[in-house]
């Protein structure tokens, strides 16, 4: 018969091949993973669930709501609007984005501010014919040492923060690891757009750079029609009707006038 430490292993193993593999959902391998470790009784049914209530998960979780909240919020447009308008060359935009990721990622999940600046990013490239895969490992490694910065930049430095309160009574105060944290991000901001960036492999096709997505019109302004079904609808409605990733700027009523939303 095998051992609850054979178990483990041989589930966390096909749990790992699974994942890797990516045929299903993350979250439903993962809790199937779980109901096999409660049915060979490697974790007690009735501890099975406890995990969820940990005060670093739920931190996070609502980390992940204020990014998400800042997406759904025009944000995104807001920010892509200021950048086109300041006439920057190829390498000071580069250190503003940088700056800007490393900015956000300290006060929200370090995807979350990745997702709100990459549109931007590959916006402002096109419109300027710059090569975007210059600006896109850059990015990502400025919103990761973004994360550093405040105790919320990172879920480790939440999980240690509540660690640090269980065994000593005291937890890390908000901006305990910006002493070291800022630091390292300055450098490593510094480092990436004075010379990290050159050691990104740029790639060309028959001597043109590749463009991933066409997002030159990337903000739109519509009409609504007398008979259009949006009229009567609320801005929620119609961006369920539209698509999640529609955002509404503001509105333009018959005199002129513009409200933003």
């Amino acid at each position: 018969m095998l051992s609850d430490q054979n178990v483990l292993v041989v589930t966390i193993c096909v749990l790992v091949g699974l994942l890797i593999w990516g045929r299903w959902r993350y979250d439903a391998v993962t809790l199937v993973a779980l109901a096999a470790l409660v049915l060979f009784e490697v974790i007690p049914i009735n501890s099975a669930f406890s995990g969820f209530g940990h005060p670093a998960v739920i931190i996070v979780a609502l980390v992940l709501l204020i990014s998400r909240g800042l997406q759904e919020s025009g944000f995104v447009g807001l920010i892509g609007g200021q950048l086109s308008k300041i006439p920057l060359s190829e390498n000071q935009f580069l250190l503003v984005i940088l700056v800007t990721a490393a900015a956000l990622s300290s006060f929200m999940n370090n995807i979350g501010a990745m997702a709100i600046l990459l549109p931007v990013t590959i916006a402002v490239c096109q419109q300027n014919n710059w090569n975007p895969p210059k600006f896109l490992m850059p990015l990502a490694f400025a919103s990761i040492l973004g994360g550093m910065n405040t105790m919320i930049g990172t879920p480790p430095n939440i999980i240690i923060s509540q660690y640090r309160e269980t065994y000593t009574g005291t937890s890390f105060n908000f901006f305990d690891f910006s002493f070291v944290g800022v630091a390292v991000s300055l450098l490593g901001v510094i480092f990436i757009a004075l010379l990290g960036y050159r050691l990104v492999k740029v790639r060309q096709e028959a001597g043109d750079e590749i463009k991933l997505i066409d997002l030159k019109n990337y903000l739109f302004e519509v009409r609504v029609k007398k008979d259009s079904k949006a009229i009567g609808k609320r801005l929620s409605e119609i961006k369920k009707i539209a698509g999640s990733e529609t955002e509404v700027l503001g509105i333009v009523n018959e005199s002129g006038a513009v409200s933003k939303v």
